[in-house]
């Protein structure tokens, strides 16, 4: 019997120095893998393993665009149409207000220049004739009629000239 009371205590012994170095371990353990805690359903998807250095083996080719942010891109239509003759900026460049961005040759632009050749080539035709109305009203050879006429045709030269004027100068080409 005291040979079993002896093992039964060495048993005893044992087995409480192993609970007491078992619970130091696992609280240091715990400390540890603080930094590294994951969820078990995580843990069952994943796998770890060592990294190397292999050769490329498979390779996939995808073909795809680099593009500008939509966002940030401001579009520019010219108010007249033509063909571009020459581009100062190409895509991606800073642009100050008012910097020439590109040419255009256009047909509209040269009836733009034509009308204000004309309308001011009007102008001084109809200045004319009213000027000579004029005197010749003050010598009696003219009417007031006549006189009144010569004036609304010099008005409305005047006016057309501005018009063409207007729109030349707000297409940037006056």
């Amino acid at each position: 019997m005291l040979i079993s009371y002896r093992i039964l205590l060495v048993s005893g012994a044992l087995i409480f120095a192993r609970g007491i170095s078992g619970c130091t371990d696992q609280s240091t353990q715990a400390e540890e893998k603080k930094g590294y805690i994951l969820p078990d359903s995580l843990l069952k998807t994943i796998e770890i393993d060592t990294v190397t250095n292999l050769p490329v083996l498979n390779s996939l080719t995808l073909t795809g665009k680099v593009d500008f942010n939509e966002d940030n891109v401001i579009k520019i239509f010219p108010v007249i149409s033509g063909q571009v003759s020459d581009i100062k900026v190409m895509a991606g460049d800073y642009v100050k207000e008012g910097q020439v961005l590109a040419m255009i040759r256009s047909s509209e632009m040269a009836g733009y220049s034509n009308d204000y050749q004309t309308a001011k080539s009007n102008v001084d035709l109809t200045k004319k004739s009213l000027d000579a109305t004029e005197d010749m009203f003050k010598s009696g050879l003219a009417s007031q009629r006549d006189q009144l006429a010569a004036q609304e045709g010099y008005n409305q030269a005047v006016s057309a000239f501005e018009k063409s004027k207007r729109i030349l100068s707000l297409n940037a080409a006056a």
